[in-house]
């Protein structure tokens, strides 16, 4: 596997270098850390430009590199291998070539930065990494008392993403005190979704078994290695909302949310629930996606 973890200089961003060296990951992992210096690399018009703008370039550089040595410092115990990369230019693009460079797998990124320009601020930066990168990416979100995602709600749509983080989840060993919640959540009939099935119809009946058997097949995936497991079927009007309510009254500190995407437009075109739950969460939020599907 293949991860990589953006930083800036804010206070914000020890949750990520903490939520990433605490994460359930596979023993054999090829990390990178990333900074990303928001202005262009001008030194090929270096001539042509007022020495305080080639000094103010070269300062950014510089705190940039001095930024991602302090990350490697702090998670070389964890990936002993790991290396670290300087971009420049637009945050945003920036960080997206890093992924695409570096094949990577799963990104770790803040939901918010205090540093130079916000730039890990969620609905710009953060917001457009998710909904652009090829792989799975957790936002992070800083957590009280404990790094490791403990409490962790797992919204089970039978997505290939979704599944696809069950089977990572049940790869690695967790602490004592790990509690996963699967939850998935029926969208109760409304005037204004004709699709929708009507609660208590044959139609209902059968898409609930099938949504407890999605339920039933993740307890099963997740119990050999997580100490307790617990499912929840829901019915709502809203079902963001509804897991939105879930994860607060679980004491969630990740939400796990799958996408369907599998071509940029769509991956640009994030599930509104996914979206919502993103955009809306107090916890850290874990994007999965399937790669493969």
């Amino acid at each position: 596997m293949k991860v990589l973890i953006a930083v800036d200089e804010s206070a914000a961003a020890q949750s990520v270098l903490d939520v990433a060296m605490a994460f359930p990951l596979p023993e054999e992992v090829e990390a990178s850390v990333v900074s990303v210096c928001p202005v262009p690399d001008l030194h090929s018009l270096a001539s042509a430009l007022p020495a305080a703008i080639n000094e103010m370039v070269d300062g950014c550089r510089s705190d940039a590199e001095q930024v991602v040595d302090q990350a490697k410092q702090r998670l070389v115990s964890r990936f002993p291998g790991i290396q670290t990369i300087v971009e420049s230019g637009h945050p945003a693009q920036s960080l997206l070539k890093a992924i695409h460079k570096q094949h990577s797998d799963l990104v770790f990124i803040g939901a918010r930065g205090m540093g130079t320009m916000d730039r890990l601020l969620l609905g710009s930066v953060s917001d457009r990494v998710v909904r652009h990168a090829h792989c799975s990416v957790v936002v992070v979100r800083p957590q009280a008392g404990h790094a490791r995602p403990n409490h962790i709600l797992v919204a089970f749509d039978n997505s290939p993403g979704i599944r696809k983080a069950v089977e990572l989840l049940a790869q690695q060993e967790h602490p004592p005190e790990t509690h996963v919640r699967v939850v998935s959540v029926l969208p109760r009939s409304s005037q204004f979704r004709i699709d929708m099935l009507k609660p208590g119809s044959d139609l209902w009946m059968k898409e609930q078994e099938h949504v407890q058997a999605g339920l039933d097949w993740a307890a099963d995936q997740l119990r050999p290695r997580i100490p307790a497991v617990t499912t929840s079927l829901h019915e709502a009007d809203h079902v963001a909302e509804e897991l939105l309510h879930a994860a607060v009254d679980f004491g969630a500190d990740m939400i796990v949310v799958g996408d369907t995407g599998k071509n940029s437009l769509e991956r640009f075109m994030l599930g509104s629930v996914s979206s919502q739950i993103l955009h809306h969460a107090k916890c850290s939020v874990w994007v999965s996606r399937d790669q493969q599907g």
